[in-house]
This record gives C-alpha cells, structure tokens and sequence, in this order.
C-alpha cells in the first residue's frame, strides 16, 4: 500500500512556488507559478559549448587581411559562391549601424533562415568582437564557468541568469538547472526535475490518477506554508500538462530537418512560451563549437542555429515578449592553423533577436585589419557582453537594478540594441 507523506512529496516532485525543467535535450527552463506569471520578456540564451568563431558567423568581408589570415577557411565575399550575406541599410532598412560599420559584415550563407526574415524585418541585432575583461582564460571550462557566474568575484552568489531571474520576479519565479550546468544557478526556491515528460505524478494509471490528485489536494488544503508549496507543486504540475511541443521544420521545405538535441530543446521551450506557463528564463546548450581543425564544416553547425531560430521564432506565438540572447565562452584567433582550424581565442559574435530588439550591426568599433589589431592573434574584445544583458534586463525583462544581476560592472551605457 502506498502512503503519502506531505514532506517526502514535495522532495520527490522537487517543487516550490515554480519550477525549473532540466530536459535530457539540454534545456533548463525557469517559470512562474500559474498564480504569479511572468511580467517582462522571457529570456532565452543559447549557449554555443566550444568557443564558436565570430568571423565565420559574421565575416568581416571587407577585410582583406581576414582573407590572407584564412585563405582555406575564410568564408568568401558576398556574391561569389557560397559567399557572405551582406549587413548593410540596404539589406534591412530598419537596420542601425555603428559610423563605417554598414557593409562592412555579412552572415555566414548557412544563416538564411534568420536573415530573410529577422535581419530583414529589423530584429537580429549582430554583436561582434564580444567578450569580458574578467575572463583571461582560453580554457573552455574555466571561461564557461566564468560566463555563466557574470564574474571573477568567488563572493557573488549565483549564476547572471539566477540573479536575473530574481529580480524579475523575487516573490515568485523559480530557477533550477543540473549538476552539469550553471547557467540557471542560484535563483530562488530552487527546483531541478529531469524532464517534461517526468514532470508529473508518476506510479498511477490514468484511473488512479484523479483519486491520488484529490488526495494530495486535500493534504495541502492547510494555511501553513508546507501546503501554500504544495498547491503551488500540483499548479506547476498540471501547467506543464498543458504543454504542446511544435515541431521544427524548414522554411524551404517544410519538412523537419536533421538537427541536435539543441534543436528539440529549443522546441520544448517554445512549447512552453505557447502553453503561457509564465516561462521567465531558459538555457539551451549547443555543443561541438571547438574546432581546432576543418573550420569548413563549421557551416553544418552555423547552419543548425540558423534553422532552429527561425524555427523557434516561427513556432512561438509569443515573440513580443522573447529576447533570444546566442553567445560563447570565447572566440578564436584571428588566423587558421595548420590542421585548417583556429585556436582558442578571445572576442566572438553574438547575436539578439526578439520582437523587442532593434535590429542592426552593434558594439564598440571594429578593426579595420584584423590582423594587425588582434590581441595576441586573437580578434580583440571590443564589447563587454555584460553591457549587453544590462541593457535587455533593463529594457525587456523590467530590471530597476541591473547592478544586481553583475554586480561591480559599472558600465550601464546602453549599445541601443533594445527597445524599451
């Protein structure tokens, strides 16, 4: 016979005022409670696990030191086969540019999906030579450590993500991630589940289910704060039945194409920004980034994140209040090896796009000649990437304080790369 006890269900269900879903597709998910739901934009970061190269993402095609640096591996100029997509006013209208910087970038070709549509409706905002002071290392786990926690200082509690999730909703958004992530870190009430699937009352037929359901409410029918957690528990629970996943399919196509678990993962978040869960923040890993060798196949990832995108914004009824955040523990040198890659560096690309974001080429200048202005033959850091998530939690996430989610990173300057 099977016995309840209030505590030892609650430590089963691991759930609190939200919950936070780590899926076995890579996806941490944090969400309100159906009580107390989102205010603000939903926040996603994707996270490319490697160090991904910035100028196969975003080329500077006008550069002809970037071609004597690659002549194997650069991604050839817009017009030429397999060449560049041009960032110019021309190409979006809408589009805000740095003084010099239109024309001076394009997209890797593998990004169509996103630039025949966000790029050109005025929301991809491109962010190149990005990185952070505090990160000196090029050593992939101690920079990825570094990113996630927003700072060098042991001091901070917490992830940026679970310090941004805090101020978003203090009363009522719930954080949680597993062991191999921190990127959802330290927000409060924690809650780690495993899965979407396995977020629910198990062990039950679907006949017993309805009796079992009664039983636990009548258990945390109390004012103490033991049943108020409970409640909350079983809202969380039947919020995620709700859920639905879309399925990614290509524009061209319309046919699902070949993709990792990042795709699918993204694809469970979208379901969740349409199930209206109050989603407040998500992490979706994207691994094989590292490529010490045939940076030519980079375009097979380039262009996976190019067909997840647009099939996320595609999928997702809710994109007035995304902000899609992509970044990387660091970029890579500016000039291919021997093996046809590029080694471990420090300035990436990022990219931002949402409803919310004004589209166009960002950042604190470019090098005219990489070559000659890279930092110990790395592209430089250029654009601290904390200025940018300072500007988002201000505009789109509804942060009073940015100083609390990186906290001692005085620069507030916005780039103007979000919409208030």
């Amino acid at each position: 016979m099977t016995t309840f006890s209030r505590r030892r269900f609650l430590a089963a269900s691991a759930a609190s005022a939200g919950a936070v879903l780590t899926t076995p597709l890579g996806a941490r998910v944090a969400f309100a409670s159906p009580d107390n739901p989102a205010e603000g934009d939903s926040i996603v970061v994707i996270d490319l696990r490697g160090g991904a190269d910035g100028l196969s993402i975003a080329p500077p095609y006008t550069d002809n030191s970037y071609y004597s640096a690659r002549p194997t591996t650069a991604v050839r100029r817009p017009g030429e086969e397999g060449g560049a997509l041009p960032l110019t006013s021309a190409s979006s209208p809408n589009a805000i540019f740095p003084t010099g910087m239109d024309g001076v970038l394009g997209l890797h070709p593998t990004l169509w999906p996103i630039y025949e549509t966000l790029w050109k409706n005025g929301n991809l905002a491109v962010i190149p030579a990005v990185g952070a002071g505090f990160i000196g290392t090029r050593s992939h786990f101690s920079a990825e450590w570094l990113i996630e926690r927003g700072t060098a200082n042991s001091s901070v509690p917490g992830s940026f993500m679970g310090r941004m999730i805090n101020e978003m909703n203090p009363t009522g958004a719930v954080g949680g991630l597993n062991a191999r992530s921190n990127f959802i870190f330290g927000a409060q009430n924690l809650v780690t589940v495993n899965s979407l699937s396995r977020f629910k009352i198990q062990g039950y037929t679907n006949e017993q289910k309805p009796k079992v359901e009664s039983v636990l409410a009548k258990m945390y029918s109390g004012n103490d704060s033991l049943s108020a957690t409970g409640v909350k528990a079983l809202e969380a629970f039947e919020a995620v039945g709700r859920v639905k996943v879309p399925k990614a399919t290509n524009p061209r196509t319309n046919k699902g194409f070949k993709n990792t678990g990042m795709t699918s993962g993204l694809m469970e978040v979208a379901g969740m920004l349409n199930a209206k869960v109050g989603l407040r923040a998500a992490a979706v890993d994207f691994h094989g980034w590292d490529h010490h060798v045939k940076l030519n196949n980079i375009g097979g990832r380039i262009g996976e994140l190019g067909l997840a995108l647009r099939a996320f914004a595609d999928a997702t009824n809710q994109m007035e209040e995304v902000t899609v955040i992509v970044l990387t523990e660091f970029g890579r040198n500016v000039a291919q090896n021997g093996g046809g890659g590029t080694d471990h560096g420090k300035g990436a690309t990022h990219l931002v796009m949402g409803k919310g974001i004004q589209g166009g080429v960002f950042g604190n200048d470019f090098p005219t000649n990489i070559v000659k202005e890279a930092h110990r033959r790395a592209v430089p850091v250029l654009t601290d990437y904390r200025q940018i998530i300072n500007e988002i939690a201000v505009k789109r996430a509804g942060i009073a304080d940015p100083g609390k989610v990186f906290p001692g990173f005085g620069n507030t300057e916005h780039l103007g790369l979000a919409r208030a």
